[in-house]
């Protein structure tokens, strides 16, 4: 008998690889860890939004107060001393959200207009005569304006130009005297010559709103300020700049400043 020769070989393989229980456990984990960065960067974006808006916001108000600073300083400013004999004209209007006054910036003196000049009538009667009418380079109005009718308003500081600041809540003015008392809005005639400084309160909010936010605070002007121990102003009943209860971040600066030419 012949013997088979034939000789059978078995091929042995690594089978190795992942089960469907790691599968899952992976996926599940990666997940977790895609959500987790998904968490963060939403909540850092929104973080750096908020921020944005409130430095807007800041940058917004203090502008404004700058612009003011600048010009309330200089109310009154005469130095061609015409009226001297009529003081309260330096301030025309002296209201609780209207500051009209008079400045003379290129200290070439209050001319009713150019054609006038030769004559000059504020030389001759001390700016009194109604016959003095300023040129509106000299005339200063700070005051609220809306814009395209809506109800934000916009803070110029000549009629009919530019604002100088928009987003603008309130405005509130306060006359101070030498003395430090606070003067009875509207200060009218010669007791304008009293005036020895303005405390402006302003409130802007921002120009866009946050979602994930809603405003509640009171806000208290200088006429009635903030009570720590009550959480609220002054006078219940006072001027109060109420809750918005809308998604508008704020912000309030109350400023005085000296009115350098007054009573001089």
């Amino acid at each position: 008998m012949k013997k088979s020769t034939n000789t059978g070989y078995m091929l042995k393989t690594s089978q190795k690889g992942y089960t469907l229980v790691e599968l899952m456990i992976a996926v599940v984990v990666g997940g977790i860890i895609t959500g987790a960065t998904f968490v963060t960067f939403i909540f850092q974006q929104r973080s750096y939004t908020v921020q944005e808006t409130v430095a807007e916001t800041q940058q917004n108000i203090r502008a404004a107060m700058m612009v003011m600073a600048q010009d309330i300083r200089m109310a009154g400013y005469d130095p061609k001393q015409q009226l001297g004999g009529c003081p309260e004209r330096k301030i025309a209007i002296a209201e609780s959200n209207r500051f009209v006054f008079y400045v003379d910036k290129n200290e070439n003196g209050f001319w009713p207009s150019a054609a006038a000049e030769p004559t000059n009538p504020c030389n001759v009667d001390g700016g009194c005569s109604p016959n003095c009418v300023f040129g509106t380079e000299d005339e200063l109005t700070y005051e609220l304006y809306p814009v395209n009718g809506q109800n934000i308003l916009s803070l110029r500081k000549v009629a009919g130009q530019p604002a100088i600041a928009e987003n603008i809540n309130n405005l509130e003015f306060q006359y101070i005297d030498a003395a430090g008392n606070v003067l009875t809005s509207p200060v009218l005639g010669q007791l304008k010559n009293n005036i020895r400084a303005v405390r402006v309160s302003l409130l802007v909010q921002a120009s866009r709103p946050d979602e994930n936010f809603t405003n509640t605070r009171v806000y208290c002007p200088a006429s009635n300020p903030f009570d720590s121990s009550t959480g609220t102003c002054t006078e219940g009943f006072g001027t109060q700049w109420m809750p918005y209860s809308d998604n508008f971040r704020r912000r309030l600066l109350i400023t005085t400043f000296q009115c350098r030419n007054m009573g001089l």
